[in-house]
């Protein structure tokens, strides 16, 4: 199938086949607890190794699809900054854990630190507000002097609880690079399956406002790639909402938000299973934001997405969003496709 570059009129996502494979020489270098450092002090040499882990365990998750493009002496000095840096960080932290013996509640924000970025905690409901106040408090104990004690308490970061989501998912990011064909424009950035690495990677990632004009991000199921022909997409369509210019600086970046929440938070009920994923395109004369379901004649869960996800979106009552079949989507002869259905 011949490739299409995107255009401000259609966004065929097309071909198949991608693999993306990261860096593989990837290492975490052995970490070394320092000694003293700059900041001034000594903290327990075990609670700087059990932060170093962390730090690295979580940066190098994050980072990793970032460095495949590197030439080896850019990767091999980027490892010796990063490595001294999360030394430095990781001896900062272990002093603050240390008096305070709440090193669950510091590992909410070790993934950040890394970075010299602190990331904004995700938003709990009252369900799994418990379970991390669980997770993260003091445990109580009788104020004897017996029982008292200088020594900080070092909890195993293995024994930190994140909360599970229902599916496991994947971002693709789609770069417009018209030198390259559209299966190597589109990249897998990553994957995730809990509440918590959700909110690390949102938090580390651009606005879709701050994109190039032709560039897409899509989360899908994992899976699921973000292209017409997968088995599980060419039988649907999708809800699609178009942006007028000025909302771009005031309503895209919210939209695309409370599309992902409703997503990886399963908000549509039992329709949720005919959810394949979601898409945002910037585009120079409007931006789009579709919701891709499996099965373009499975009107009751389609009506039921469409209409809690309008809901979602506070969108007034007049303004229409329409739902399309990617069959007529494909094979549309003018700038328009006629909606299957519409709230």
């Amino acid at each position: 199938m011949e490739e299409e570059e995107p255009s401000d009129t259609e966004d065929s996502h097309q071909s198949s086949g991608i693999t993306y494979v990261p860096k593989s020489s990837l290492k975490t270098p052995e970490a070394k607890t320092p000694e003293k450092m700059s900041s001034g002090g000594s903290s327990d040499k075990e609670t700087v190794r059990v932060v170093q882990e962390v730090i690295r365990k979580e940066a190098t998750q994050i980072i990793e699809p970032l460095l495949d493009n590197l030439s080896d002496d850019e990767f091999e000095l980027l490892q010796s900054k990063s490595s001294l840096l999360i030394d430095v960080v990781a001896e900062e932290i272990a002093q603050i854990v240390e008096k305070a013996a709440l090193l669950p509640v510091a590992s909410r924000g070790l993934r950040s630190s890394a970075s010299g970025r602190m990331m904004t905690q995700e938003p709990l409901n009252e369900q799994n507000s418990s379970s991390v106040k669980m997770a993260t408090s003091e445990p109580k104990a009788a104020e004897t002097e017996d029982q008292q004690t200088d020594s900080p308490v070092v909890a195993n970061p293995e024994q930190y609880i994140k909360h599970p989501l229902q599916n496991r998912w994947a971002l693709w990011y789609f770069k417009n690079d018209k030198s390259k064909s559209w299966t190597e424009n589109l990249r897998l950035i990553s994957k995730f399956d809990t509440v918590e690495d959700f909110w690390a990677l949102y938090n580390h990632i651009q606005q879709p406002s701050k994109l190039g004009f032709g560039c897409d991000y899509c989360l899908f199921k994992d899976g699921i790639k973000p292209m017409w022909e997968d088995d599980r997409n060419k039988l649907g369509g999708r809800w699609l909402m178009t942006l007028n210019k000025q909302q771009r600086h005031n309503d895209l970046d919210r939209y695309w938000m409370e599309t992902l929440l409703c997503l990886v938070g399963e908000s549509f009920d039992e329709a949720s299973e005919d959810v394949c994923g979601a898409v945002v395109n910037v585009r120079p004369k409007g931006d789009k934001i579709a919701i891709w379901t499996s099965n373009c004649q499975n009107r009751e869960a389609i009506m039921t997405i469409g209409q809690n996800y309008k809901e979602r979106l506070n969108l007034p009552i007049k303004a229409m969003i329409g739902y399309q079949s990617h069959d007529d989507t494909s094979s549309k002869s003018g700038s328009t496709t006629k909606n299957m259905y519409s709230v």
